[in-house]
């Protein structure tokens, strides 16, 4: 569908000593809510910079080279939000309440912008998985075509992995575990593909060899080749989490509904953040870390009793 002319720009209320050129350094991520969209560091301590209501923008993917701009989507449509340039907009008023995850990657070969004022590299496109099918969205405009059909209920998106082909994405669905090609929409299981219907969410290490699957009945190391997995020396339940990202080699960030856990990426043991807040208003959070540009709607309810992906 084509995207249609929207709303303009509106300020972001970045603070005084915010430096695009340094984002990732001081910042894992950028959290949309019903009270605003907010910086978060390492720490779990977070910085408003908006105060309007995102509640329903459940999606949120950080694109470009340097990753400071985001693809919000929503209900009442796709929202583009620029920390480089400090302001939000509107793209599209297309909906986009059914999608559950997001890749954004470049095309082969293509070169990166030195051009600040370029919203996003020419030749990238964001690969967007919903309960309706997959779909390929242009980051300039929004427009957007059907790779193809389906029911993506993601639970975890590992991209690239070194020991896959170029275009294949690991997909973690509660029906199984899944190879999918970001360029022509194919797919297949995974050899030892396994169910995972008390998944939450799924963290990419750092080499991207293997993932840590939060559930409700435990924490597991997922290998992203063929879907084998064991369970974490210290397994803990999860079944209240609601995002996680990877901040280092060791260390990750968990965003519980009451409050934010550091969780070690060796060993699954975890500890209250440093500064702990409620987080029951989250909507999406946008990973700005190691796997910036890789991103997943917050699990449903219902992810925990079974309801399915593909």
């Amino acid at each position: 569908m084509s995207a249609t002319p929207e709303s303009d720009k509106q300020n972001l209320t970045l603070p005084p000593d915010f430096d695009v050129s340094r984002i990732r350094e001081t910042y894992a991520a950028v959290s949309f809510t019903a009270l605003g969209i907010f910086l978060v560091r390492e720490s779990g301590a977070t910085v408003r910079i908006n105060s309007e209501y995102w509640a329903s923008n459940t999606l949120a993917v950080a694109i470009g080279h340097d990753r400071s701009r985001i693809l919000s989507f929503g209900t009442n449509g796709l929202f583009i939000v620029d920390l480089a340039r400090g302001s939000w907009r509107k793209l599209t008023s297309d909906f986009w309440g059914t999608a559950h995850g997001a890749i954004a990657a470049r095309a082969r070969g293509a070169r990166k912008l030195n051009n600040p004022d370029a919203e996003s590299e020419p030749s990238e496109s964001v690969v967007v998985f919903g309960s309706s099918g997959v779909f390929k969205v242009n980051p300039f405009d929004g427009s957007h075509v059907k790779l193809v059909g389906g029911s993506w209920v993601t639970l975890g998106i590992a991209f690239p992995c070194p020991s896959l082909p170029q275009d294949v994405a690991v997909i973690l669905t509660a029906t199984g575990s899944w190879l999918f090609n970001i360029t022509d929409g194919s797919y297949t299981k995974h050899s030892n593909s396994a169910m995972w219907p008390t998944a939450r969410v799924m963290i990419s290490s750092s080499d991207r060899e293997t993932a840590t699957v939060l559930s409700s009945s435990g924490s597991y190391i997922l290998n992203l080749s063929d879907g084998s997995y064991r369970q974490t020396a210290n397994s803990a339940s999860w079944p209240r989490v609601k995002a996680a990202l990877l901040l280092n080699e060791k260390d990750a960030l968990v965003f519980n509904q009451d409050c934010s856990y550091a969780f070690n990426m060796l060993d699954g043991g975890y500890s209250k953040s440093i500064v702990s807040e409620s987080w029951l208003t989250l909507a999406s959070v946008c990973d700005l870390g190691p796997n910036a540009g890789v991103a997943c709607r917050m699990p449903l309810d219902s992810n925990a009793t079974g309801y399915g992906g593909h």
